[in-house]
């Protein structure tokens, strides 16, 4: 009891104010279709339960209440599952339970959730299309919803506010392992083939990638244009104008690509005692 008083008082002088967070949730999962077919992605079921709603469970967790679902493909899915929750208090207050022990969530009754149909296009747009929610917020949050992890989401706001930029994003460690080849130039220009000079597992390597979590100014919206994905052309003009930052953090983080991440997700949830029964 006495860490669940400090955990909220600790949110509560943190954030000193209410936030909202962008949850993308419109793609149509093509490199896991077997397992998503009916289903979309972000509401597949790892250790029990919606990857969706342990995202929203983490972000509850620090008192961030104010949910956007930005939909697309098979949208009105989502709609279909909150209603089911909302009308079966038995499940509801199970899974209430479930993530209070484990994420320290508020109940779900309390997350303000916004069903946003945005059309299948890509994650620039879907954001840009949810402008009108966001103009008079000084920060906020946005997330793909594909992938598990214990990432602390406060980390991007403290970045955001003490290096005065407008977008800072999650720095992970990729969770498939492939090997990185380096190479001459070509010795055949014909058929394009190269000695290689080395090979390492991507796991050695410094390299890493956005891990989807990140914090945005409504300032963002001036660096933009309809139509833009959000992580090419407008992140292009904040680095040019060096108003994007990266935090690094080895946290765990598992994204969900394909059937294999899925599976091997199933796993880590049960070593970390994150199964829901």
């Amino acid at each position: 009891m006495t860490l669940e008083i400090e955990v909220i008082w600790a949110n509560y002088w943190y954030w000193n104010f209410s936030m909202k967070v962008i949850l993308f949730c419109g793609g149509k999962g093509t490199r896991i279709r077997a397992a998503s077919e009916n289903t979309p992605k972000p509401l597949l079921n790892v250790g029990g339960l919606p990857i969706l709603l342990r995202l929203m469970a983490r972000y509850s967790a620090q008192d961030v209440n104010e949910f956007i679902l930005a939909t697309g493909h098979m949208g009105s899915v989502f709609k279909d599952y909150f209603d089911f929750l909302k009308s079966n208090n038995t499940e509801k207050y199970r899974i209430d339970e479930f993530l209070q022990l484990r994420y320290q969530s508020r109940p779900i009754d309390d997350w303000n959730i916004n069903i946003e149909p945005t059309g299948e296009c890509n994650i620039g747009t879907r954001l840009y299309k949810l402008k009108h929610y966001l103009e008079k917020e000084k920060f906020f949050f946005a997330n793909y919803s594909d992938s598990v992890s214990s990432i602390d989401i406060g980390q991007s706001l403290n970045v955001i506010k003490s290096e005065n930029c407008i977008a800072a994003i999650a720095s992970v460690k990729q969770s498939q392992y492939y090997h990185w080849l380096q190479y001459d130039k070509p010795i055949n220009l014909s058929h394009g083939a190269s000695f290689v000079t080395s090979i390492e597992s991507s796991d050695r390597l410094k390299h890493r990638i956005n891990g989807g979590y990140m914090c945005l100014s409504s300032d963002v919206f001036e660096h933009m244009k309809y139509g833009e994905e959000l992580v090419e052309e407008p992140f292009a003009r904040l680095i040019s104008d060096r108003k994007l930052t990266c935090y690094k953090t080895d946290e765990y983080w598992r994204s969900i690509d394909t059937y294999k991440d899925l599976l091997e997700a199933e796993d880590e949830m049960k070593s970390r005692d994150l199964r829901y029964e």
